[in-house]
């Protein structure tokens, strides 16, 4: 799988692209050049193995990694296939490139989208075609914009069938929780939330509905379609995509693990639920068979019959003709004059990634089983690619002036790939990547995420160029003139709304949370003082005893008397809810792995919900005493405002928590 803010693997500003956002059909590949010529250009391409001994072990240390294994192909050469360090540090196995499996994440969708050209290429399904005349056994849920488009196997292919981000049905804690594709799919469909072939937002669930489409035409499990008509043909005898891992490799498994305080620890949490997504484990000489048959060096028709291999490579989406965007399932990137088409992984422990370059006739796969593999794999696919696919820096550029739409252009955005629709949207919002652009006097645009700058200049309107490098970004407008979206690669990124900007939310939460807890830790300390206090003699009406005034000594209002201590008690409830309900959820959090608590919403978690739930009804019965309190005069009118400021937090709080999707009972 792809960790939820996966970001560009070559720039500060994580994949964003362009203006209008069109499906280009196929762009022609460029001619391919001798792989050998390539690599001749680096003094050590006669020592592929020397360069990635020293630099794997390099990453390992640096890193706390246990082990690697790595796969180079060149031209029809596997050139290695070699395991680093420990597969598993209780038994002290070292990894094997022959032997040692890897759980290699969303590198196992190539697969996928393979499976699915096959059948495209033999006619047994069109790509253009609405997936629904293939499913039998999922459906898919609507989307009323008017125009009632049909998803495609192309729009999944370039994850641009508008899924809302979804964590249920990813990481499981056991094999056994694992179920069979078609229910995992039909419990843990997401909503669609935007027209098909308009935005890329990366989908699990989409590839792993193409996977059941290829279950549903040819009539047999996508795992043992996979095992027949491209594993076998290939060789790949050891990997799989059952889970758990057949028995009889089941101990060439490699562990994983995460490292902290100096300390590894294994981790055991890589099931997946929607499997064809992630739950491939493969080997790197296997994998090297799979770049080569990839690359067309070697004849398979049986895995790419007619133009298969061709149309996997080719663009199918893009935001912008000047961006880099999706092939049939691969990722594009350019790098230099050279073009590429990869995809990388991430378990909890496990990172991957897949580099192709089809026009050199080469390619590398790699795959770390430590926590710290994320940024190992980043390192490693640069120092690999600058060192055998040398490439030419571009010439820095200058602004020439103000660029168009200057002001339009500056502002906030999000990384679209957030949940909107179920409890996990706060934990996807938090993690997607923001950008912020500004614009200089001197008409250098500016971006900054994650604490790093980058500077920008317009090639034509909307679209830039990196000052010192290739990168491109651009962005689309609104009819008003404005700039709703900002991409870069395959990254779209939307203008933030006002409520998610960090400062506003800041305030808010910020806010309520203190004058709730005013209300909690106040009332009961102003009511001890009120009773212990020198000379205290219990007081009347506008005495403000806090929480007694009863029984009544007068009045008609049933709860004239007893009204000043409910009314508070029911804030209190309300409040009490709210901190509840945050603490719960932190201390899960804190001892659940967050991947399985979003994924398979245990039972205390779901119970949880039913706090706030609570606290709505009390916050709501609140307002309702907040009016009495002013009608019969409970308290002095200090305490009156206090608690009308308590009914605003609670309004305010409960809003923000109505928004963030937490006050709805998970199925």
């Amino acid at each position: 799988m792809v960790n939820v803010n996966e970001t560009s693997r070559r720039t500060v500003l994580a994949g964003t692209a362009s203006g209008i956002a069109t499906a280009v059909g196929a762009r022609s590949a460029v001619g391919r050049r001798d792989a050998t010529d390539v690599f001749a250009q680096s003094a050590a391409a006669d020592d592929v193995e020397s360069f990635v001994d020293a630099e794997i072990d390099r990453l390992l240390e640096a890193h706390a990694v246990p082990g690697a294994t790595v796969a180079v192909v060149l031209g029809d050469d596997i050139v290695l296939a070699k395991g680093y360090g420990e597969a598993n540090r209780e038994t002290g196995t070292a990894v094997s490139g022959e032997e040692t499996l890897f759980r290699i994440g969303s590198v196992s969708k190539p697969f996928v989208w393979t499976a699915v050209m096959q059948l495209a290429e033999t006619g047994a399904v069109d790509l253009e075609t609405d997936v629904t005349e293939y499913l039998e056994s999922v459906s898919v849920p609507s989307f009323d914009d008017g125009t009632d488009d049909p998803i495609t196997l192309a729009h999944l292919a370039t994850h641009t069938a508008g899924f809302d981000e979804q964590l249920r049905g990813l990481f499981l804690d056991s094999p056994e929780a694992v179920r069979p594709l078609e229910v995992a799919l039909e419990e843990t469909m997401p909503e669609r939330v935007r027209p098909p072939g308009d935005l890329i937002s990366y989908s699990n669930h989409g590839t792993a509905l193409a996977a059941q489409v290829v279950a549903d035409v040819t009539g047999q499990p996508f795992e043992a379609y996979v095992e027949e008509r491209i594993f076998e043909p290939l060789g790949m005898d050891r990997s799989t995509f059952v889970q758990p891992v057949p028995d009889d490799r089941a101990d060439d498994v490699a562990q994983g693990y995460v490292h902290s305080f100096g300390t590894y620890q294994p981790l055991s949490i890589d099931w997946i639920d929607v499997a064809p997504a992630g739950s491939m484990v493969s080997t790197a000489a296997e994998m090297g068979e799979f770049v080569r048959a990839q690359l067309g060096t070697v004849d398979e028709p049986a895995v790419f019959p007619g133009d298969a291999r061709d149309r996997l490579h080719e663009q199918w989406f893009t935001h912008h003709e000047e961006l880099d965007g999706f092939a049939f399932g691969f990722i594009e990137d350019t790098w230099g004059d050279h073009r590429l088409v990869r995809h990388d992984g991430a378990t909890a422990t496990f990172h991957s990634e897949l580099v192709l370059a089809p026009e050199d006739d080469f390619g590398v796969f790699v795959s770390f089983n430590g926590d710290g593999g994320g940024p190992a794999r980043v390192e490693f696919i640069d120092a690999f690619l600058e060192a055998f696919l040398p490439a030419d820096e571009s010439d820095p550029l200058e602004p020439e002036g103000t660029p168009a739409h200057a002001e339009a252009l500056e502002g906030t955005y999000r990384a679209v790939r957030v949940d909107r629709t179920t409890e996990a949207r706060p934990v996807t919002t938090v993690q997607a990547p923001t950008v912020d652009v500004t614009v200089a006097a001197d008409g250098t645009l500016y971006t900054e995420t994650g604490g790093q700058t980058s500077e920008w200049v317009e090639l034509e309107p909307l679209v830039f160029r990196a000052a010192d490098g290739d990168d491109r970004l651009a962005f689309r407008l609104e009819d008003d003139d404005r700039a709703s979206h900002c991409f870069q690669g395959i990254q779209a990124f939307e203008r933030q709304p006002p409520l998610e900007q960090t400062p506003i939310q800041a305030v808010l939460i910020a806010a309520s949370l203190l004058v709730m807890l005013s209300a909690v830790v106040g009332w009961p300390a102003h009511a001890l003082w009120e009773r212990f206090r020198p000379g205290a003699t219990g007081g009347g009406r506008g005495a403000d005893p806090g929480w007694r005034q009863w029984p009544p000594a007068s009045g008609n209002s049933a709860l004239e008397g007893r009204g000043p201590l409910l009314a508070r008690l029911t804030a209190g409830a309300a409040v009490g809810a709210v901190f509840a309900f945050l603490a719960g959820t932190a201390a899960l959090l804190l001892f659940v792995y967050p991947g399985t608590l979003f994924s398979m919403l245990p039972l205390p978690y779901r119970l949880l919900f039913v706090l706030p739930l609570l606290g709505l009804v009390a916050t709501l019965v609140t307002v309702a005493f907040t009016v009495l309190a002013w009608r019969d005069g409970y308290w002095g009118r200090a305490s009156r405002f206090h608690y009308t400021l308590v009914t605003a937090a609670l309004l305010i709080g409960y809003g923000l928590l109505a928004y963030w999707n937490q006050l709805q009972l998970p199925p």
